[in-house]
């Protein structure tokens, strides 16, 4: 241990005898066991923060605990950055036995072990600090020249390692270079492109699959595996198309197939999505709101892992709220934010809150004390610019806290500056200085920031417009 952070410090303060200790040594072991750790630091504390990582909304995570999650993660992501070291490596010996006619294979992977290693060290508290404060813009420009550095750092372990003088030919240089480049994006790349492959194609039907592949080899041998396979698709295909418009008759023929699933494969994976279907058929088609909340009561009880779940428990909160029934609506979406938090369910159902105090009972101080929830604790939610717009709308025209007003669109656009309603709240921002605080010199300047920040916008033209007609009065 002593001796893996006498090299670890090393390298941060004296690089290049620290390279030919490695080179003269080639401690792999300690290089690949410091890597592993500090990596997995890394990867874990991204889990501990990260409130909805994308790998947590398939099926089979969901039904592991959430430790074994991460750690199931954590391994794949070591393995392919690891091989991805190696192949970077590998490319740069090839191209130095190339022009050196000797190569040092074992030496640059060792050093680009510790490298890595240092690099982690370093990104993981950083990660850990500025993902706990919000700080994303602070982190990435730290991120980016730790980056640099660890750049630099590769390029001084090859120059070492294969012995270059400062006479070597420029060309020489620039496909070192260029060579190291490649190798950090691969360990950059490598895991983050497999995790966006997975989130493409590891679909929750793919789940399903793999989960009644065991069923039937429990129960057939697996030998009906393909026949429930085609006896799921060809009744989701034979009723659910889209732009369609189906008779009660239908509805009620489709509830019966439904229903018959259910029974001969109580225990397939696809039966909860069918029984999620099969509440829908009574919400929608048949128009029988206490048998369909039934149903979705059903799926909570028998599939309480599964994501169809949350979508039953959303689902009640909606029918409730359809039916005019407040209280029960609100009891439901706030079993949805308590119950499933990490479900994307759960920031849709908080502004669904916010929407019931706004329209239904028109207590905008409430509403906006809910809205408020999503901005705090789902920053990253589809709805959370939209929510802040609304927030220093209900001032502006609800409220008329004009001044309060102008700070809640002012958040919007420093928190969610490529929002699609940062430009509107711009203009709004100088609509309350001319119409309302009557302070044309602060509205000229606030329609002037439209034009310098959003100049694509839509709302640009009548920012000018506004410029051209305050100048006008002056004059």
């Amino acid at each position: 241990m002593k001796k893996v952070l006498k090299l670890a410090w090393g390298i941060i303060t004296k690089p290049v005898p620290t390279f030919e200790r490695i080179k003269k040594e080639k401690p792999f072991a300690d290089g690949l066991l410091v890597f592993f750790f500090t990596y997995s630091l890394l990867i874990l504390s991204s889990f501990i923060f990260e409130p909805e990582p994308i790998l947590k909304e398939f099926d089979f995570f969901i039904k592991f605990h959430p430790l074994w999650q991460a750690l199931i993660v954590t391994a794949g992501l070591l393995i392919l950055s690891f091989l991805a070291l190696l192949l970077g490596a590998g490319i740069i010996n090839l191209i130095a036995r190339l022009f050196r006619g000797k190569g040092a294979f074992k030496s640059l992977l060792n050093c680009a072990l510790f490298i890595s290693a240092v690099y982690y060290l370093i990104v993981f508290p950083l990660n850990v600090l500025f993902t706990a404060l919000k700080l994303e813009t602070a982190a990435s420009i730290i991120f980016v020249a730790v980056s640099l550095w660890a750049l630099i750092l590769f390029i001084t372990a090859i120059k070492t390692i294969y012995n270059f003088s400062l006479l070597r030919s420029i060309s020489t240089y620039l496909c070192y270079l260029l060579t190291v480049v490649l190798t950090v994006v691969l360990i950059l790349a490598v895991p983050l492109g497999i995790i966006g492959l997975t989130y493409f194609r590891f679909t929750k039907s793919a789940d399903k699959l793999l989960a009644d592949i065991e069923y039937d080899r429990k129960t057939h041998g697996g030998s009906e595996y393909f026949a429930l396979d085609d006896k799921y698709r060809d009744l989701k295909n034979s009723f659910w198309e889209k732009n369609v418009v189906y008779s009660k008759e239908e509805y009620k023929k489709a509830l019966v197939d439904h229903s018959k699933f259910v029974e001969e494969y109580p225990d397939s994976k696809w039966a909860d999505d069918v029984r999620s279907d099969i509440g829908e058929i009574y919400w929608e088609g048949l128009k029988d709101s206490e048998k369909a909340i039934e149903e979705y009561q059903g799926i909570i009880r028998d599939y309480p892992g599964s994501y169809n779940a949350a979508s039953a428990q959303y689902a009640i909160a909606t029918i409730s709220g359809d039916l005019e029934d407040y209280d029960r609506a609100l009891t439901a979406y706030r079993k949805v934010i308590t119950d499933y938090p990490k479900s994307s369910l759960a920031s849709l159902a908080q502004n669904v809150i916010g929407n019931i105090y706004k329209h239904d009972f028109e207590d905008i101080s409430k509403a906006i004390e809910e809205y408020r929830k999503v901005v705090k604790n789902y920053p990253r939610s589809d709805q959370a610019d939209y929510v802040q717009y609304e927030i220093g709308f209900l001032y502006q025209c609800e409220l008329k806290d004009y001044d309060q007003a102008i700070k809640e669109y002012r958040k919007l656009i420093k928190n969610y500056p490529n929002s699609t309603w940062a430009p509107l709240a711009q203009m709004f921002i100088g609509d309350i200085y001319y119409r309302k605080l009557n302070q044309k010199e602060q509205a000229i300047k606030a329609y002037q920031q439209v034009i310098k920040r959003y100049p694509k916008s839509e709302e640009v033209k009548e920012a000018q417009d506004r410029i051209n007609s305050l100048k006008a009065e002056d004059n």
